[in-house]
């Protein structure tokens, strides 16, 4: 069987009533060479029916099982199965204009890159008519740089599309440097971007926008759970963490600096969840795995003005009260 150029790979898990949108938006592409692979991740949906219906009709779509690991684990089982030069990942309840393939790939080839990053808009499911708003707009277009680069830049321009969705990747270079997204962590495209930018030598962007991101009203972002808030939370102290490591492995000053600057915010990100989304059990807990990290030196060390320094220090004397308020 001939090797497809492109590996489109979509996570799924009880996505029934939306999952249609977005295969037969595969079925509409241009470009007709590639596979689809739908990682089932414990559905108790019928979005497996679903699914396996497209795989009757087109051989180009195949549908694997697993039980309930989570978005991380999906495309890390999506991967061991991609067989194409280039990879995208789909989220299942998106979906593509007819032409999105076939741009992406006629840009990454001419340009000679390794990442292309497109672009894409926010859709109202509920209300199609309304303005769409574009994803990105300050991104280095008809411009080709280095991972680092575009770090430095996205940090820069405080734009850090770190959407997974919008990358088109080539497949050599998630193998050589065996790129993996973290098991268990919520909002995993942070840092699987930031590991895909330090080892890729040429970048490009796109700025039509060609994908169609959908809100979903079920996400753990949108639907209140205590428990889910907090792992949340914790998934971007581990972020902080991970962003700060990798900054202390920088010989460029400029790209380490980048990188704490973006720890600095993903840190905010976690304390506006702990202060609003957390309840109180669990801001207890998380304040005492706060302590344990010993964060202050590295997170002084990147900030860059009086306010960063002082949300720093609002930031650990909020922490330490709820741990004291514990006792």
């Amino acid at each position: 069987m001939k090797t497809p150029i492109i590996s489109v790979i979509v996570p799924m898990f009880n996505e029934a009533s939306r999952i249609t949108r977005l295969l037969e938006s595969l079925l509409c592409q241009t470009f007709h060479d590639f596979e689809v692979i739908i990682i089932n991740d414990g559905s108790t949906d019928n979005s497996v029916d679903i699914a396996m219906l497209y795989c009757q009709q087109d051989n180009r779509f195949h549908l694997y099982h697993q039980t309930n690991q989570g978005l991380s684990s999906a495309r890390n089982t999506g991967l061991k199965y991609a067989q194409g030069d280039w990879i995208v990942f789909f989220d299942s309840d998106d979906f593509i204009k007819p032409q999105l393939l076939a741009h992406w790939h006629q840009l990454a080839c001419e340009q000679h890159i390794d990442v292309l990053i497109g672009n894409g808009e926010r859709y109202d499911v509920h209300n199609p008519q309304k303005h769409q708003t574009t994803i990105h707009q300050r991104q280095p277009y008809q411009q080709v740089i280095s991972g680092q680069e575009w770090v430095i830049h996205a940090v820069t321009q405080h734009q850090w599309p770190h959407f997974v969705w919008l990358q088109f990747i080539r497949h050599e270079i998630i193998k050589k440097h065996h790129l993996r997204f973290i098991d268990g962590l919520y909002h995993e495209d942070i840092l699987w971007t930031t590991q895909l930018a330090l080892v890729t030598q040429r970048i490009g962007f796109d700025d039509q926008p060609l994908y169609y991101y959908c809100a979903n009203p079920n996400s753990i972002t949108r639907k209140p759970n205590p428990q889910k808030e907090a792992k949340r939370a914790q998934s971007y102290l581990q972020i902080v963490i991970q962003l700060l490591q990798l900054a202390d492995k920088q010989h460029q000053p400029l790209l380490a600096n980048a990188l704490r600057q973006q720890a600095l915010r993903e840190l905010g990100s976690f304390f506006i969840l702990f202060r609003k989304r957390c309840d109180t059990k669990n801001q207890a807990i998380i304040a005492q795995q706060f302590r344990t990290y010993h964060l202050f030196p590295a997170l002084n060390k990147g900030a860059q003005n009086w306010h960063q320094r002082w949300f720093i220090c609002r930031v650990y004397c909020v922490l330490y009260w709820h741990r004291w308020k514990k006792r």
